[in-house]
């Protein structure tokens, strides 16, 4: 099977922060309350944290330096942000209390280290880190503390994503010598892999769990055969005995995240935002045009998203109504 491009660059690139990110303002995460946005700015030269009101108000800068900061996180309990620095000469995972105050390096290490998670409860974090000369995902305390392995492989691995009770990581693992890509559910206590997608003829890239941790969606992606254009996605449960397609032919998935509710599905493709019910097999409802980055609010009411027209974030209801710019 041939490797889709843009997964292997997902695996190794995210490492590096966005220093060349095209958008002014981009990378935005509601906090757990859904009060707050916390984005990515350029607006006073390089990129930097901010936050801001739900509703556009008092954009407030959070970081000060002279190099990028980039990937944005809350905390479950929204009283920290996670985040990725370039301040000491290469990417580091830092963190910070929610005002800004109290920003450490939570990784220390002279090679790039990003793609920071928290854990479900707020006590692990789990990363990606290439210290052993290839990209591997490492496990800390939340204060940094215990940096060790996931998982030992020969092969790039990354991108994780964890189970909604904290005790699996869903991680990508990618030899791109032979140019192979698989999947991974890790036992995050007994350090146990099994391999997620067994039998595929296409390339299969994992997106989002539920909220219960019995069943995922995924994407089926055809882009890597000359005759086919288009994506389709599915939800399975975790031995894929019983599978359901969502939707066909989507061109260019980038993201596809479920809403608090479980009900509906968000999907970023191809710079339009969709949603799409999971129990209906209708029409797809596009809320935006030449938009990317989408995420739910807490509360699953509302979309936020960045423009690719005007660099620019903006919110709007999960109806596709009220479509209001937030920064200026």
């Amino acid at each position: 099977m041939c490797m889709n491009t843009r997964a292997a660059l997902t695996l190794i690139l995210h490492l590096i922060a966005f220093s060349s990110y095209p958008q002014s303002d981009y990378a935005p995460a509601w906090s757990p309350n859904g009060e707050k946005i916390v984005f990515i700015s350029r607006r006073d030269g390089n990129a930097e944290l901010y936050v801001m009101n739900k509703d556009g108000s008092n954009p407030t800068r959070l970081t000060i330096t002279d190099q990028s900061e980039s990937d944005p996180q809350w905390s479950p309990d929204g009283k920290e942000i996670l985040f990725n620095s370039e301040r000491t000469g290469v990417n580091q995972i830092f963190k910070m209390n929610a005002d800004g105050s109290g920003q450490t390096n939570l990784t220390q290490s002279s090679v790039p280290e990003g793609q920071g998670k928290w854990s479900p409860s707020g006590e692990k974090i789990s990363f990606t880190s290439i210290r052993d000369n290839n990209a591997q995902v490492y496990l800390m305390n939340a204060d940094g503390s215990d940096q060790t392995p996931l998982i030992r492989t020969k092969t790039n691995v990354g991108s994780a994503v964890w189970s909604p009770d904290g005790k699996f990581i869903v991680c990508m693992s990618a030899d791109i010598m032979a140019r192979k890509l698989e999947y991974f559910r890790v036992d995050v206590d007994q350090g146990t892999r099994e391999l997620l997608f067994k039998k595929r003829e296409k390339p299969c890239y994992f997106h989002d769990w539920f909220k219960d941790g019995s069943r995922f969606v995924y994407e089926v992606s055809t882009i890597a055969a000359p005759t086919e254009t288009s994506d389709e996605l599915y939800m399975a449960n975790l031995d894929q005995t019983d599978k359901q397609r969502i939707q066909k032919s989507m061109p260019k998935v980038l993201s596809a995240k479920l809403s608090p509710q479980n009900d509906r599905l968000l999907i970023g493709s191809n710079s339009n935002v969709y949603i799409k019910s999971i129990a209906d097999k209708g029409k797809l409802l596009r809320i935006g045009r030449n938009y990317i980055q989408p995420e739910w609010s807490p509360d699953g009411k509302s979309i936020v998203m960045v423009s690719s027209g005007n660099s620019h974030i903006y919110v709007i209801n999960a109806d596709g109504t009220n479509l209001t710019q937030l920064t200026q």
